[in-house]
């Protein structure tokens, strides 16, 4: 049995949650490829060599998951012939192409691609399939067709004509929620039949790294942190703050987060810390960000600008809860992060956050600050209330394993 996997989304400049899920799914089929008594041939996709080299000196399965690899290029080498057709021949090749997919629902073209049993695509991308191929697709979440924003490198999917070739292409759609899964059965046509919600678990990537490169990772981390900790010294958060973790962009609604604590130290002589935690996504709206807070002079305010794993973890031991009150999310492992540490997370009641954190969070509407701020009081003033959402912690994070992936996708194949 032949598999191939779509690794673009490895090549990305930062790191994101997709990227997380993919290594996992990575080492998923890793284990599925030892544990199986079929013979089982899987390739690699579009990784670029510096990519691929990083991927490798930090995880070793990878070399042994792998029994190719191929570029884009070379994927595409007899598919993309009509290039170098002159144009006025080129239109007729392609109006012909047309007439025969619409006569026979399949692209004429289609066998001009190599033909594996399975392709796998760990993010929706526009990727031509031999038409004896299987597609699986997972989708995160369709934030970008929803909102229209698609300014962002891993918002791929930016035109509903995309998304709808893609669904019909894919024989399996993964989504990681069942409000995803509901998202694109209300917005697409021909997917209900074709879903499985799997959901994902933290995926905590130091289980899988290579011993000598974690050994290695763990003495730069370590050395990092001191040396931004004598640089920041004076601008370390105190005690008992309250941290806000995710990547400075619009949909993770930091400005609503930000003015609720405004609305605090303005009305009920606040004095915690507020810690704003993450990568910037967006240069732009990191900026706006930055205005807003000089604009009404907001105090008690900590930035800390592209943590380390190491103090990720340091500023999530120490904290009081955390803050995450996103627009929309089709799953949000910092919910999973937080609460590894048994802390418990402020988050949103739409999207699939309640999905997700249960009866273990607090939930606000993210469109009101001073429901936020309200919920901030309720966090930091209701000794009985927190301590009944600490014991649903453990109830509720124990319920995500990756061994679901595992079980669900070994059916997958074998089937």
């Amino acid at each position: 049995m032949t598999i191939l996997v779509d690794c673009r989304c490895l090549n990305y400049p930062y790191f994101t949650g997709i990227n997380a899920y993919t290594i996992r799914l990575l080492h998923t089929l890793y284990q599925i490829k030892e544990k199986s008594n079929s013979n089982l041939h899987i390739t690699a996709l579009g990784i670029k060599v510096n990519a691929w080299q990083k991927l490798v000196d930090r995880f070793e399965f990878v070399v042994k998951l792998f029994d190719e690899q191929l570029t884009m290029q070379e994927y595409l080498s007899d598919y993309t012939w009509t290039n170098r057709v002159k144009p006025v021949f080129k239109a007729k090749v392609m109006e012909l192409e047309i007439l025969v997919r619409k006569a026979t629902k399949k692209n004429l073209f289609s066998d001009l691609v190599p033909c594996f049993n399975f392709i796998i695509c760990p993010q929706p991308r526009i990727l031509p399939i031999h038409h004896n191929s299987k597609l699986i697709t997972v989708f995160h979440d369709i934030y970008a067709i929803l909102t229209g924003t698609s300014k962002f490198p891993q918002n791929i999917i930016y035109s509903r004509n995309n998304c709808q070739k893609i669904i019909n292409t894919s024989q399996v759609i993964i989504t990681n929620s069942i409000c995803t899964a509901n998202d694109l059965v209300q917005t697409f046509q021909n997917c209900q039949t074709k879903i499985q919600t799997i959901y994902p678990a933290l995926p905590n990537l130091r289980e899988i790294e290579t011993n000598k490169e974690s050994h290695q990772k763990t003495q730069e981390t370590n050395q990092k942190t001191q040396e931004t900790n004598q640089k920041t010294q004076q601008n370390k958060p105190k005690p008992n703050y309250i941290l806000a973790l995710s990547g400075f962009e619009q949909r993770k609604n930091w400005k609503n987060l930000v003015l609720a604590h405004h609305y605090l130290n303005q009305n009920y002589n606040w004095s915690t810390q507020l810690v704003l935690a993450g990568s910037i996504v967006d240069k732009n709206y990191h900026r706006d960000l930055q205005k807003l807070i000089q604009k009404y002079k907001i105090q008690n305010i900590i930035w800390a600008i592209e943590p380390t794993e190491n103090e990720k973890n340091i500023l999530l031991k120490n904290c009081l809860f955390l803050a995450y009150p996103s627009f929309y999310e089709g799953f949000g492992f910092p919910i999973l992060e937080a609460q590894q540490h048994n802390k418990i997370v402020l988050t949103s009641r739409v999207s699939s956050m309640p999905e997700i954190g249960k009866d273990s969070c607090l939930y606000i509407n993210p469109f009101d600050y001073i429901d936020i701020a309200n919920g901030f009081l309720i966090l930091t003033k209701d000794p009985r209330f927190v301590a009944q959402l600490e014991q649903n912690i453990h109830t509720n994070k124990v319920q995500y394993s990756w061994n679901e992936l595992y079980q669900k996708l070994s059916h997958i194949i074998k089937n």
